[in-house]
């Protein structure tokens, strides 16, 4: 998958609670899910307003994450998970 803003793996002396603010823009409509994640644990999404991009998919895909949340967010309804793997919200 090409994931031209994927932001990579964390390092170990990396911060793990900031809190970033982040724009989601499509320069053209995709058929991607706005959010990709991959072996993350706790990932907090709090009022997401992003492209949702069809009838069969969603805005977040996920795989391999623990300790998710979504709340206030216009791209998918809130959302609480100890785990997911291979899901599409």
């Amino acid at each position: 998958m090409n994931e031209p803003f994927a932001f990579g793996k964390k390092s170990e002396t990396s911060p793990s609670d900031v809190p970033l603010r982040v724009l989601i823009a499509a320069a053209k409509p995709d058929a991607r899910p706005s959010f990709y994640l991959e072996d993350v644990h706790r990932a907090d999404f709090l009022a997401v307003t992003a492209p949702t991009p069809g009838v069969n998919s969603g805005a977040f895909a996920l795989h391999g994450v623990t300790d998710l949340r979504i709340h206030l967010s216009r791209a998918a309804k809130d959302t609480v998970l100890a785990s997911a793997d291979d899901r599409i919200l």
